[in-house]
């Protein structure tokens, strides 16, 4: 398991890197509600933006929980922070252009398409009764995600057919086209969730006090997120490229699956733990036959020693 200055170090850089991230998303939302708070401009906002991230093939790094998940288990690759088109970070002008892109364009493509999506739930979604909005907004959003947790097997599956046929371009845009259908379902999802939780924090969480209910809801939510392994999830530590998840053969389309990796990884902890016993063990072993073998030659010599005395005496 982590130690725990690895585990403190981490998490504060987790929670600098957080700070950020919310600091770089409440920026553009507010530049984007410039743009007034109307229909078209909410739908313009979440068209364009859709349309650039599937350009830019950047669609995936727009989903959120419940339909993607980010666990911090051990210490591999905590510290690394994937750019799209995954440039190995050194000094070089490569490198400097991708993470621009990835940060302003990808990442902020992104960000908008969060609001637009937001925008048009307030306009459309029962925007006279902010109470029955958020309930209706976070039970539709739970809805859509487990019926999306439902179909994404009979989706894998049948991108997985598709994989099996001679490789064109039909095929490889069929394929990124499945994956953006899915990626876009799964964001709006995650908004609806967002929202409904949003309103609801707002409604329900002392409101007689707003800095006591904005000091609650952050610190339940940073220990619940450091304490279930889940704070990553919570920040933007990489970004994936459009293709990634429809050609990884995998069975499952949405990435939440932390009982299962909790228990992989602490079996394999386990089995680690259990090599290095092993290993000390027959060092052990190995050092008390050396100490053995020693102990032994020093004997045969002073026997000889002692029959060599007696033979001279005699």
């Amino acid at each position: 398991m982590n130690s725990p200055v690895f585990y403190v170090v981490s998490r504060l850089y987790s929670y600098i890197l957080g700070v950020a991230i919310i600091n770089y998303w409440r920026g553009l939302w507010g530049l984007v509600d410039l743009s007034g708070f109307t229909l078209q401009s909410a739908g313009l906002t979440t068209v364009i933006s859709t349309i650039a991230l599937v350009l830019c093939r950047g669609s995936s790094n727009s989903l959120g929980p419940p339909l993607f998940t980010i666990t911090d288990l051990g210490r591999k690759d905590y510290f690394k922070i994937t750019t799209l088109f995954k440039t190995k970070p050194g000094p070089s002008l490569r490198f400097y252009l991708d993470s621009c892109f990835s940060v302003v364009f990808v990442t902020g493509f992104a960000i908008t398409q969060w609001r637009g999506l937001w925008n048009l739930l307030d306009l459309l979604l029962a925007p006279d009764d902010v109470f029955q909005s958020a309930w209706l907004s976070l039970v539709a959003g739970n809805i859509l995600a487990v019926l999306l947790f439902i179909i994404q097997w009979p989706v894998m599956w049948f991108a997985g057919k598709i994989r099996r046929l001679p490789q064109t371009n039909a095929e490889f845009i069929g394929l990124l086209g499945i994956e953006d259908l899915m990626t876009f379902c799964g964001t709006l999802a995650s908004v609806l969730v967002w929202r409904g939780c949003w309103y609801l924090y707002d409604q329900c969480l002392i409101v007689h006090n707003t800095d006591l209910s904005l000091w609650v809801s952050h610190g339940v939510a940073m220990v619940i997120g450091m304490v279930t392994l889940h704070y990553p999830t919570l920040m933007l530590n990489g970004l994936f490229m459009d293709g990634e998840v429809i050609n990884s053969g995998d069975k499952t389309f949405f990435d939440t699956k932390f009982i299962s990796n909790f228990t992989q990884y602490s079996v394999d902890a386990y089995k680690k733990k259990f090599e290095r016993k092993q290993r000390k063990a027959r060092a052990v072993n190995i050092e008390e036959e050396k100490l053995l073998v020693t102990d032994k030659l020093i004997l045969h010599k002073d026997v000889n020693h002692n029959a060599s005395m007696n033979d001279t005496n005699f």
